[in-house]
Parts: structure tokens; sequence; C-alpha cells
């Protein structure tokens, strides 16, 4: 017998990442709850790109059939079927379905009021009998707490995937001497001015290299490296701005927190991009909005800082050998093509801060 309704569900028994379907273009988050495996079930979504978030209760599955059918299939049978098909979705091209979902089929639709349509279907026969199955997904309200969880939960599939990628490359034998590398700044850092990696315990030279005035890294191995800056600041209005090669290639604004939280304002940015051999990039730090402060320029913000204890992480996805990469010392010059994970680079009002790349 199933349980009473008016029990929530809350046992997780589904959660997926990267969820894909035909009439949608963004990627998903899906989370399915249940009572002790048994209806009723809440399945959750959330978009990776815009962080909406919608959900929908099942109490009963023939309240999600079509109007006039006569079908009734044990729930056990169509909650499998839901999953499989789902985690099916998150294969890439080039890996095999192990979820025997060949005879189910899912797709997900926008519809009115900012609603989403999810459709299953199940199929016998070979397509003679088919039974489907619609939940509508109505939107939740989503506050600024639950868009940090969603960036969060962003970072660690990230983190995720370098590992699996690291452990791809042991049983290949192309395995780099280190998995991270990391910098920090124990000091304030000025609006308008560079970030001084003065903490470098955890560096390696051979492969990335700091300047005498700290602000400078410059890459001595070519590859394809995950870059990830965290810190806070003092103001909304504050920006982290990566440069490449004297090239703006990405930038990052604050995420506001919570009242309660140590810092109001953090900034997280991100950036996977092939380097090749004394290539550089540079970190800055800007205050553009309006202030108030008497002294500040218009349009600019010096008093805003950006706080101590601010790191910066190198992944690297990719090494190419030492002989490799000597070859290739004079490539920087076009500088590579990057993926930006957050934050665009349509301002072009920072070009008054002055770049330091050594030669």
């Amino acid at each position: 017998m199933a349980p009473s309704t008016t029990t929530a569900p809350s046992d997780l028994v589904l959660s997926l990442s990267r969820t894909t379907y035909a009439s949608h273009t963004d990627l998903f988050r899906v989370e399915i709850f249940t009572v002790g495996g048994e209806l009723p079930i809440r399945i959750w979504m959330e978009s990776r790109r815009s962080k909406n978030q919608w959900e929908c209760t099942v109490k009963n599955f023939d309240e999600h059939k079509p109007a006039g059918t006569a079908y009734s299939l044990p729930p056990k049978l169509i909650l499998t079927a839901l999953m499989a098909v789902l985690t099916c979705t998150t294969k890439r091209n080039d890996e095999t379905c192990s979820e025997g979902c060949e005879h189910y089929n899912i797709d997900l639709k926008p519809i009115s009021n900012r609603r989403l349509s999810l459709h299953l279907t199940l199929e016998a026969f070979e397509g003679r009998l088919q039974a489907e199955f619609m939940f509508i997904l109505t939107p939740r309200e989503v506050g600024q707490l639950d868009v940090l969880h969603a960036k969060i939960r962003d970072l660690e599939d990230e983190v995720n995937q370098l590992k699996e990628e690291n452990s791809q490359l042991k049983k290949s034998g192309s395995t780099p001497k280190f998995q991270r590398l990391e910098v920090g700044s124990t000091h304030e850092t000025e609006s308008y001015d560079h970030i001084k990696w003065n903490n470098q315990a955890r560096l390696l030279p051979t492969v990335v290299s700091v300047n005498r005035d700290f602000d400078v890294l410059t890459f001595h191995r070519e590859g394809l490296f995950h870059i990830q800056i965290t810190g806070s600041c003092s103001t909304s209005s504050g920006m982290l701005l990566l440069y490449h090669n004297d090239s703006k290639v990405a930038m990052a604004s604050v995420i506001k927190q919570d009242e309660g939280a140590s810092t109001k304002y953090l900034l997280v940015l991100s950036l996977v991009m092939r380097f090749a051999v004394n290539s550089t990039i540079e970190v800055c730090y800007v205050a553009k909005h309006p202030c108030g402060h008497s002294q500040c320029p218009n349009g600019k913000c010096t008093k805003s800082k950006l706080s101590k204890n601010t790191k910066l992480f190198i992944h690297s996805l990719e090494l190419s050998p030492v002989a490799e990469a000597s070859q290739d010392r004079s490539a920087k010059s076009n500088g590579p093509k990057s993926i930006v994970e957050n934050g665009d680079d349509s301002d072009d009002d920072d070009d008054n801060i002055p770049l330091k790349r050594e030669h």
C-alpha cells in the first residue's frame, strides 16, 4: 500500500548533473525524491545556464497520462523507466548506455507561465504499444543563496571531472607530476591594482613561476589548464579581470551572500584554456560602479578592496611532453582559444590598467 500522500518525498534516489533533451538547449540537473522508494515522488530540475529551478510532485502516475487512456502500469515500473532514461540522457555520444532504456524516450519542453513539460514514453512490441506520461514542472522561487549553491555545485562538478581526467591520464601513462598548483595573496588588493601572489608554497617553478613583483605568472610547460580564482571583497561593485599575454580573457562579478555570512561579497573566476610556453597571466581587481565617495573618480571606486587570502588554483588537464613544448616556445603570439565559464568580455572600461608582463 502506498504511504499517505501527506508524507513529503525526502529520500533521494537519483541525482544527475547534466541531463540533455531534444527540445531544449540547456543542460539540466535532475533529482528525484521518494518516500521509501514508493509514491509520492518529487522531481526537481535546475537549468545549468540560468540557475532557474522547477519541481513536480507525483502522487499517482495515472493522473499524468493522457485523458481517455485505459492502461495502468505498476508505479515501480514507471519510476524505474523514468530514472533509467534520465540517466541515459547524461551519456555522451561516444558512451554506451547500460541502463536498458532503448524502449523509453523522454523530452523536455517549455510551456506557458515559465513551466516545463517532461514527457515520458514507454514502448513495447516494437512500438506497437505505447504508454505516455506528462509531468508539469512549476517554477520555484530562487534566491541569491540558491544561485550561490548552484555555482558551488558547478565547481564541484569541475573538480570531479578533473579527477576523472587525471585518472585517465594515469592509465595512458601521460600523467603530469602534479594535479594542482596553488598561489595565494596575504595582503589586501586595492581597486585597479594587480593581485600579488606572495604565497607560493604550493607552486612548481618548472611548470609555472612568479615574477619578482609577485603579480605575473609565467607558464614553462605547454598544456591545457583549468584556472580558478577565489576571494572576497568589500563592495558589490568588485570584479576580477584575468589577462593572458596582455589581453583580457575572462572576468567575474561578485556573488552576494546572505547577511549572516562571514564574507558578504564572494568572487569566483573559472577558466579553461591552453597555454603555450612563456605565456603569462595577470589578475586585476577593479570596482567600477559609482560609490558616492567624494574622493573617487566618477564611475570608479578606489576605496573598495579585495581581501587577503585570495587564492589562484592551476589544474593540469593535459600537459605536453617537455620536448614537444620546447619546440613551441615561439607560438605564443596569437593566444589560444579559451573557454570562459563565468563573466563576459564585453566591458572595455578597464583599459587604463597597466599590464606588467615580463619578457
